[in-house]
Order: structure tokens, then sequence, then C-alpha cells
């Protein structure tokens, strides 16, 4: 499976990215179950496949922005039993997005050690490259990572459960809930706490709804969508972009995604608004 993201390379270039990569060819058995064995324990056959990571953090000093700049990330991985491996990310650093930019290619190793703890190193041509990942393995389905260097950022991993999503697949009512920080160029002061959780629905034919309420620093508003578009990648890897038009200072809100399964996705918003973003597909309402 080759991928590449054609909707995301008609974006506007942004210069900075981070473990930005094009992804190499699967292995055989992408599908293997992470367990220990009980002679060996963990190895890379564990986690061998495709995952998708949410990440928030913010930067420490001597980085390109002042310490405390908030940063919100999402994208995937694809780990080789050889021990290489691929990724590919979208970054929002205090407002500036790297969404866009085309993939970079690096070197990308991964050691997992029989505790079930390991590091990814990738080597980019962005100024924190040697990029250094720390992660241990949590489940079958979940890793827990962070990143060494004056990136202090923790990830979450999950594994992907397909290669070949369409709208068909997102159909339908989501529950929304985001946190995060906001940054210059809306009406709140800069390094604002932001929360916020509500409805997103998507149809078929690429139109979607949402009714969103948010607290940015004690002040409460709602979002209801005027227009609301989704865009899937065609390739069928799961990412895609979801534009919302509101009436208010966080217009438009836009939110780069992948889909980790039929009930989960994860993404972040570009922009002014620094979050990273869970969608669990709604489940136990009354039938009519």
């Amino acid at each position: 499976m080759k991928l590449t993201d054609k909707a995301l390379q008609k974006r506007a270039l942004q210069p900075i990215w981070v473990l930005t990569t094009a992804f190499t060819l699967l292995a055989s058995g992408m599908n293997t179950a992470v367990h220990a064995d009980d002679d060996d324990g963990f190895s890379a056959e564990s986690i061998a496949g495709t995952w998708l990571y949410s990440s928030r953090g913010s930067f420490g000093a001597g980085g390109p922005f002042p310490a405390g700049t908030p940063i919100s990330g999402t994208g995937r991985f694809i780990f080789n039993e050889d021990g290489t491996c691929g990724a590919e990310t979208l970054t929002n650093f205090g407002g500036n997005t790297s969404a866009g930019a085309g993939p970079d290619l690096i070197s990308c190793n991964f050691t997992v050690n029989a505790d079930g703890t390991g590091q990814f190193v990738g080597v980019t041509s962005s100024p924190f490259s040697p990029n250094v990942l720390d992660f241990v393995i949590a489940s079958d389905n979940e890793i827990f990572a962070i990143l060494e260097g004056v990136l202090v950022n923790r990830f979450k991993l999950k594994r992907q459960d397909d290669d070949d999503f369409s709208s068909e697949d997102i159909a339908g009512s989501w529950a929304v809930l985001g946190e995060g920080e906001l940054a210059a160029g809306t009406s709140f002061v800069e390094g604002t706490p932001i929360v916020f959780d509500g409805v997103l629905t998507f149809n078929e034919n690429g139109s979607c709804e949402s009714s969103l309420i948010h607290n940015a620093g004690g002040v409460v508003f709602f979002t209801v969508s005027s227009d609301c578009s989704v865009a899937l990648n065609p390739s069928g890897d799961g990412t895609g972009v979801v534009t919302i038009m509101t009436d208010n200072t966080l217009n438009p809100i836009v939110i780069d995604f992948g889909i980790v399964n039929e009930n989960e996705i994860f993404s972040i918003t570009e922009g002014p608004l620094v979050s990273t973003t869970v969608f669990r597909r709604q489940a136990g309402g009354d039938d009519d």
C-alpha cells in the first residue's frame, strides 16, 4: 500500500514538518496482534502494521517558537517486522499548520524490547531531527509514547482497522471532544485554554452538520455550522479534512482527521485553534 495524500498535498505549503515521511510498503502480517510470548516477550512483529496517532504538548526552551507554544498533531505510523518504519504527520505549531507539505523521505527505524518498551528514530530535514520517540506497548491496539528534545509532546497510537476507507464508513453522527489552546488570531488572549464538545454528522454525499459548545477561558459559546463539508483522501487511507463554516471568531474550523476504525477518529484543528480532538460514533439512543 502506497500512502499518497493527494487531497492534503493541494493545501497551502507550510515550512515546518516533524516526522514527515514517505510511507514504505507494509510487510506481510500487517494485522498481526500484539502479544508478549511467554519466553521471548514483545518484538517488532508485535506492532507490525499501521497505527493512527494523536499528540499534544508544547515547545520547550531552545526551539523556533517561544517556550510554551502549544502543539497538536495527528497522522500515521507504519511499522514493519524488520524494524524499519514510515510516518506521515500533520502538526499545528501554535497556529502554524503543516498540512499540505509534501512528504520528506527519511531514514526511519525502531526497536522493541521484550518488556514492551521501545524507541523510534527518524532522521528528517526538519530542525528537530533526529526525532526520537520513546514508546510502550499498552495492548493489542494501543501504544503510548513521548517525544524527546525541544518538542515536549505525548502521543497515543491506535492500530488502524482497515486501509480502504470511503465516505460510507463514516456516515452517521459522531460525539466530539476536543481540548487545546488559542493562538494569536482570535478575539481571545493568546494562550487561552479551550475545550469543546458536541455532535458532528457526516453524510455520504460529502456534506456534514455540526453543533458544538466551547469554553474558552471561562467564556462559553456555541457554534452551529452554516456550511460543512468533508473530503476523504481518494487513496482510501482514512485521512481527510472537514471544513466547518460558522459565524464566530473561530470561523472557519478546519479539522484534519484520520479514521482509526468504524467507531473512532483522531483529529487536530488547523489555525489558531490548536487542539486535539477525538470523535466517537454515537450509540445507545432510543429507537422510535
